[in-house]
């Protein structure tokens, strides 16, 4: 496992026998990690998007393996799912009919759509149903993160299978203990699965204006950040908020998006610890001086 990799870095640990050495993909940072026995031994592998995807292992002459896809694992990284997801018969019946209740809220008589499709009026609808008080919950984020939703407010029916396979969940009941465990996740300080979901919104509520839109609406960033709780954990939010809107900037795009978030974690609370010989967005180079000149 120890090697070099192409940057000329030495990476991960040596196994020995019995360790279980894992795998993970994340699709929002675009990251492949392998842990030994649990431990997360960092990013051994990042790309703007990967190709096919195919599982190999390189063995000395008499090795012996054991593989395994999942469902289940022995250590398995919050928020990550095996990739063989399976339903039985009285599970798969629920399950369906469970979103097919809410697929005919958002149809009319006139709707054309196939049954596949939850769109937007049985999505909020179900958000509600598990939770959502008010639009600055997260419910409705996390439940599109976790069904890997490709189009704003709009659920496919695979994606809704899948997703309760993994969870093994069988009625309305699990799947809103599920989506409770993941409000609770999202407050549990785990980086990773923080920033996943942080890229994941980007992408999402970028979708609402079409396919080709690149950026958020400042006000739309800024409500986002709100919905996410990043209000609460960046200091200068209020101070960013503020130069944000009175900027020239007019809107917010996938590097900018990343970097406020990547600065604070740089920074904390401590305005010092910002590091200018780093690569920074103009916007946010520009904002770090006026909150020092302050």
């Amino acid at each position: 496992m120890k090697k070099k990799n192409s940057s000329g870095k030495t990476y991960g640990e040596y196994w020995n026998a019995n360790d279980t050495i894992g795998t993970s993909i994340d699709f929002d940072l675009n990251e492949i990690r392998y842990y030994r026995n649990g431990k997360d031994m960092g990013v051994a592998f990042r790309s703007n998007k990967f190709p096919a995807l195919h599982p190999c292992i390189s063995l000395y002459r008499g090795c012996v393996m054991n593989a395994n896809f999942g469902p289940t694992f022995k250590h398995c990284p919050l928020g990550f799912y095996g990739m063989n997801p399976t339903v039985n018969a009285t599970q798969k019946k629920n399950l369906l009919n469970i979103f097919l209740q809410y697929h005919k809220k958002g149809t009319t008589l006139s709707d054309s759509s196939s049954r596949d499709v939850m769109k937007a009026k049985g999505v909020m609808s179900l958000a509600t149903e598990l939770g959502s008080k008010t639009p600055m919950d997260p419910h409705l984020l996390l439940l599109a993160w976790k069904l890997r939703s490709k189009k704003f407010c709009e659920f496919l029916d695979n994606e809704w299978m899948v997703l309760w396979a993994n969870e093994k969940a069988t009625n309305l009941e699990d799947i809103k203990a599920a989506v409770l465990r993941w409000v609770k996740e999202l407050s549990s300080g785990d980086a990773n699965y923080n920033r996943s979901f942080y890229v994941f919104v980007f992408d999402y509520m970028r979708r609402e204006k079409g396919d080709k839109c690149t950026a958020l609406d400042k006000d739309d960033a800024i409500y986002c950040w709100q919905l996410l709780g990043f209000d609460k954990k960046f200091k200068f939010f209020d101070h960013w908020s503020k130069y944000l809107s009175s900027s020239d900037s007019k809107g917010i795009n996938r590097d900018v998006w990343d970097s406020i978030y990547r600065l604070h974690e740089q920074m904390g609370g401590d305005i010092k610890k910002f590091n200018e010989d780093d690569f920074w967005p103009i916007l946010i180079d520009d904002f770090v001086h006026d909150v020092l000149l302050k």
